[in-house]
């Protein structure tokens, strides 16, 4: 009898371990394996859009963040501009760039805009909403909801479609950003310089 007690405890404690299911082994799973990194914003190819945009300007401020939009995998570039070549009472320029081949193609070109851009949790025609703020110029102040209508965003926050709201989301150019400076004689070497003043 103790012999056979003996027996069935060496062969319990020889038994392979048992394979894992469910939740516990999907978890083993995931920690094992890399998850694929996205790619980030191509500086050099934002640099050669702005530079032919604004050809000629001179030096021009701007900050820039990048976000996934359209859920592709693939971060767009917002763009936020500063200084006298793209400011006027009512505010700045304001872009959206989406990869397109080895550059960029811009799926926002909005005047009038102040920081903060911030963008929302909903979606308008697979695109995430954003929110630029307005002021000054004898127009509405606050908030303004730009949504993407299947081909772009609105070009001017302050006139239909864009409308104003009172909701905000995760900002991605702050009201103060700091502002990188594209030198037009250099062809897109960058700077680094604090905020804008205020007002622009």
């Amino acid at each position: 009898m103790t012999m056979a007690i003996a027996a069935a405890f060496v062969a319990g404690a020889c038994s392979p371990s048992p394979t894992p299911t469910g939740e516990g082994a999907a978890t083993s799973e995931r920690a094992g394996t890399a998850q694929p990194q996205r790619p980030g914003l191509n500086h050099a190819a934002i640099e050669a859009w702005l530079a032919a945009r604004f050809q000629g300007l001179g030096d021009l401020p701007y900050a820039v963040k990048g976000v996934d939009l359209n859920g592709d995998g693939r971060d767009e570039a917002v763009i936020y501009l500063s200084g006298p070549a793209t400011c006027g009472s009512g505010g700045c320029s304001a872009y959206v760039l989406t990869p397109q081949g080895t550059g960029y193609r811009a799926v926002m070109d909005a005047s009038v805009t102040r920081a903060p851009i911030t963008v929302l949790d909903s979606s308008t025609n697979g695109w995430r909403d954003l929110t630029v703020d307005v002021g000054g110029g004898g127009g509405p102040s606050g908030h303004a909801k730009m949504t993407f209508d299947g081909s772009s965003y609105p070009s001017n926050p302050t006139v239909a479609p864009a409308r104003m709201t009172d909701k905000t989301g995760t900002v991605l150019i702050p009201e103060n950003p700091e502002m990188q400076v594209m030198q037009g004689e250099d062809g897109g070497m960058m700077n680094q310089m604090g905020p804008p003043a205020s007002g622009n």
